[in-house]
């Protein structure tokens, strides 16, 4: 088990877990394989976790070839987008993981013929966040910005469980509750301001007053950085040539 895999499937609630369990028992087996690359799960976390404490209940595994664990990671991702039993913020997430896998990786994903491909200069084409979003966008059926604002709330959500282990769960579980964009703007913030931020998520409060902090912050400095440029130092014009900033 790979946690950098693991981490990326939203999980299961405690009554899913449980549910789950005991239809495999009532079965016998485990009818879905457990699916692997390079003999790691990328595909029945929760079923293995299960036959730990059955080892006695029958499986199997399927191994599948990737180009890399970027490719191992959008089939994986893609696979958990087909699933009808995700909550609004888990499918948000896991877009937002689909995203990044196709903009890093370097081979094709089962079916997918948009992979990166290497152009005659030498450089790949298909990892410019403009071409991927749109390329998710058109496949998905939804709008380029729905596949952009969804990168920002896995961004935002990774970043808030570094400085609150458990908290990304809560989220994707619908245990605590917080507008998607106020979870993507935590990734723009520093370590402190996130966990003011995740506190006041927590705790039912407005999430913005680390992110208002740190606004007035920059405001002070561009003001700063705007009263140095106006001055008679010498700077260069666009043609090179010396002259003023006004």
């Amino acid at each position: 088990i790979s946690p950098e895999f693991r981490d990326k499937i939203p999980p299961l609630t405690a009554q899913e877990f449980n549910q789950l369990e005991k239809n495999i028992v009532a079965d016998g087996e485990v009818r879905e394989p457990i699916v692997a690359w390079n003999g790691t799960i990328i595909d029945g976390h929760n079923r293995w976790a299960i036959i730990q404490k059955h080892p006695e209940i029958p499986y199997k595994v399927k191994e599948m070839e990737f180009a890399d664990k970027w490719a191992a990671t959008y089939w994986m991702v893609n696979n958990q987008l087909g699933r009808r039993n995700i909550t609004d913020e888990q499918k948000t997430y896991l877009l937002g993981k689909l995203y990044e896998a196709r903009k890093n990786t370097v081979g094709a994903p089962a079916g997918n013929t948009n992979a990166k491909q290497c152009t005659q200069s030498g450089n790949i084409e298909s990892n410019q966040p403009n071409r991927v979003s749109e390329q998710i966008a058109k496949e998905r059926g939804i709008a380029k910005n729905s596949v952009i604002r969804a990168n920002n709330f896995a961004h935002g959500l990774d970043a808030a469980d570094t400085v609150s282990p458990g908290f990304k769960d809560k989220v994707l579980t619908g245990e605590v509750k917080a507008p998607k964009s106020a979870i993507a703007e935590i990734a723009k913030m520093d370590e402190p301001q996130r966990k003011q931020a995740v506190e006041n998520i927590k705790a039912g409060k407005k999430p913005s007053a680390a992110k208002n902090a740190k606004a007035r912050s920059d405001n002070a400095a561009i003001r700063d950085i705007v009263a140095n440029l106006k001055t008679d130092k010498p700077a260069f014009s666009c043609d090179g040539m010396p002259g003023f900033i006004e």
